[in-house]
This record gives C-alpha cells, sequence and structure tokens, in this order.
C-alpha cells in the first residue's frame, strides 16, 4: 500500500512537472503574440504616419492646381515654363503611383496578418482544451485512487472485524 502511494505522490509529481512545463511554453507563446503584435502596431503607425505626409503634400498640390485654376483663362496670358509642367506632371505621378503602392502592399498584409492571428488563435484554442482534458484526466486518476485507497481501507476494516469476531469465537 506505501509502495502504491508513494508510486502515485510520483505520478503526481511528473503530471505537476508536465503541467508546468506546458505553462512556461503558453506563456512564451503568449509573450511572442505581443511582440509580433507590437511591432505591427510600430508598422501600422509608420504606414499611418506615410499616409499623412502624402496627403499633406496631395493637399499642397491642390492648392496649387486651385492656383493655377483660378489663372486666367486666357491662355495667352498663361506662361508655363517646361520645369513647371514636368514638375506637376511628376509631382502627379508620385502621388498617385504612392497611394497606390502604400494600399496595394497593406492589404496583403492585414490579410496575412488576420490569417496568422486566426491561425494562433486557433493553436492556443487547442492547447487550451488539451490542457483541460489533461486536466480532467488527472482529476479522475486522482479519484480513482481515492477511491480504491478507501476501498482498501474499507476491506482492511472488515477482515479486521472477521478476525476479531473469529478470535472472539475460537476460546
Amino acid at each position: 500500500m506505501e509502495r502504491r502511494v508513494e508510486k502515485l505522490e510520483t505520478d503526481l509529481r511528473q503530471l505537476e512537472t508536465q503541467a508546468a512545463v506546458i505553462q512556461a511554453t503558453l506563456n512564451g507563446l503568449v509573450s511572442t503574440m505581443d511582440s509580433r503584435h507590437k511591432a505591427f502596431e510600430r508598422g501600422q503607425d509608420l504606414i499611418l504616419k506615410g499616409i499623412d505626409q502624402l496627403e499633406k503634400g496631395q493637399a499642397t498640390h491642390e492648392s496649387r492646381i486651385t492656383e493655377i485654376a483660378n489663372a486666367p483663362q486666357d491662355l495667352s496670358r498663361l506662361v508655363m515654363s517646361p520645369g513647371v509642367i514636368l514638375t506637376i506632371v511628376a509631382t502627379i505621378i508620385a502621388i498617385v503611383s504612392g497611394q497606390l503602392a502604400s494600399t496595394w502592399g497593406m492589404r496583403s498584409d492585414i490579410r496575412d496578418i488576420g490569417t496568422r492571428m486566426l491561425s494562433q488563435s486557433t493553436v492556443d484554442e487547442t492547447k487550451q482544451k488539451l490542457l483541460e482534458e489533461r486536466a480532467a484526466a488527472l482529476k479522475s486518476a486522482v479519484d480513482g485512487v481515492a477511491k480504491k485507497q478507501e476501498l482498501q481501507q474499507l476491506e482492511v476494516q472488515s477482515l479486521r472485524e472477521a478476525v476479531l469476531n473469529q478470535s472472539r469465537r475460537s476460546p
């Protein structure tokens, strides 16, 4: 009986060690997810700052275009050098290409991040269910051992009573 108790204590210690390892693994995964989330937020902030700068530049160019639109409609009075025309065209191309490039890559990045986060949450849920199942199995094993011990105690008690009753009848 002492051997069984020692074996159960050893098994319990092993289970506690395994639970500690699992907990440490989960803590590491949570830490990794936190750092990835922070990096994503920093990247998103940089993208938003870039978009703000592009919008400011676009507002500046729009005010210039408004000034040009308010200029006299008589083309004979309007004089633009080739450098000004080249600057206007280059600015418009830069704004449009910058907006397209930033939104194009950002959409796929956001979709990838969403997919990764969904996969990670599925992994986390599965691990949580596994831990719950293991805890339930450990609890049922401990309950089974406790019931066996109670049964053995009852058997020992009945054997004592039988021995006592027999010893009383014998003399």
